[in-house]
C-alpha cells in the first residue's frame, strides 16, 4: 500500500473503519437541518443553515466539529471524536507513511453532495516538503454510481507542478491566484486525457489522498442529494506545517488528544 500511495497518490481501504463508529456520525448529523442557529462552517464563518434551492438539503458544510459544536449538537461532536481518534483510522494512515502520531488540521462534514472542481489540497494545507499531507475522505453511508463519489487523477505524492510550470507569475497578493493556477492545472491535465481513480464506497470504507493528488467531485444524480460524509485534512506531527507556494516550513501549536491524535490549535 506505501508503495501504491507513493507512486499514484491515493489508496482506498475497504472495511477499515468500525460501522458502529461511522453509523453514530451519521445518525448525529441528522440533527444539523433542523437546528435553527449559527454553526461554524467549511469557510471558518458562523453561519445559519443554507438550503439548496427547493429541498431540505444543506449546502453549507460544517466545519471542524471535532473542535467545538453549538449546544443541542454536542452528539456530533463527541460521534466525530470517537471517530477520527480511532484505532483503526490511524493504522490506514500508519501504513501508508509510517508516521507514529498525526496532527488533524480539519474536519469538514459534508450533508450533500458539494460538486467540486478539480483542484489540490496543498493551497489549504501541506506539509513541508510538501506532498506527505493527506486527505482523508470517509463515507457516512453507502455510496453507488449516482452519489457524486470523489475522484483523482492517479499522481505521485510529491509531484509538485507550480505557477511557473503552467506560465505564471506567482503573485502572492493577487486575489484570483487561486483561481488561475487552477484554471491552467486542469486544462494542462485535461489536454493529457487522464486515467481517474474513483470507488462506490460503503460505510466503514475510507479514501485517501495526498495533498498534491488532483481530484474532484463525480456529478451525482439528482443534481442535488444527501451524500453525507467526513473529510479530514491530516499531516504526520512530526513534519513542519506547509502551503503551496510558500518557501518555508513552520511547527504549528496543537493538542495532543491521544497517544495517536493531535488537534490543531485553531483561534
Amino acid at each position: 500500500m506505501s508503495e501504491h500511495y507513493t507512486q499514484r497518490g491515493y489508496q482506498i481501504f475497504r472495511a477499515a473503519l468500525p460501522r458502529d463508529l461511522v453509523s453514530a456520525l451519521a445518525d448525529a448529523a441528522q440533527l444539523v437541518p433542523t437546528y435553527r442557529g449559527e454553526i461554524r462552517r467549511q469557510n471558518g464563518m458562523m453561519e445559519v443553515n443554507r438550503f439548496h434551492t427547493d429541498t431540505s438539503l444543506v449546502a453549507n458544510a460544517a466545519g471542524n466539529a471535532h473542535l467545538s459544536m453549538p449546544p443541542g449538537l454536542d452528539a456530533i461532536h463527541e460521534a466525530m471524536r470517537r471517530l477520527i481518534t480511532d484505532k483503526h483510522l490511524w493504522q490506514c494512515l500508519h501504513e501508508l507513511d509510517g508516521a507514529e502520531r498525526y496532527t488533524i488540521h480539519q474536519s469538514i462534514l459534508f450533508l450533500s453532495s458539494p460538486n467540486t472542481d478539480l483542484h489540490i489540497d496543498s493551497w489549504a494545507m501541506d506539509t513541508h516538503p510538501p506532498g506527505y499531507a493527506h486527505s482523508v475522505w470517509i463515507p457516512l453511508q453507502d455510496m453507488d454510481r449516482t452519489s457524486g463519489v470523489p475522484c483523482v487523477i492517479p499522481w505521485p505524492k510529491t509531484k509538485l507542478i507550480t505557477e511557473a510550470d503552467l506560465g505564471l507569475s506567482p503573485e502572492p497578493s493577487a486575489k484570483d491566484r487561486y483561481s488561475r493556477y487552477h484554471d491552467a492545472l486542469q486544462e494542462k491535465l485535461q489536454a493529457a486525457s487522464p486515467d481517474v481513480a474513483t470507488a462506490f464506497m460503503r460505510r466503514g470504507d475510507v479514501f485517501i489522498w495526498s495533498s498534491l493528488t488532483p481530484h474532484c467531485t463525480m456529478p451525482c444524480r439528482p443534481v442535488v442529494r444527501e451524500r453525507l460524509a467526513l473529510q479530514l485534512m491530516v499531516r504526520p506531527a512530526h513534519l513542519l506545517c506547509g502551503r503551496f507556494g510558500v518557501e518555508e516550513g513552520w511547527q504549528e501549536n496543537a493538542d495532543r488528544v491521544s497517544d495517536l491524535f493531535s488537534f490543531l490549535r485553531v483561534s
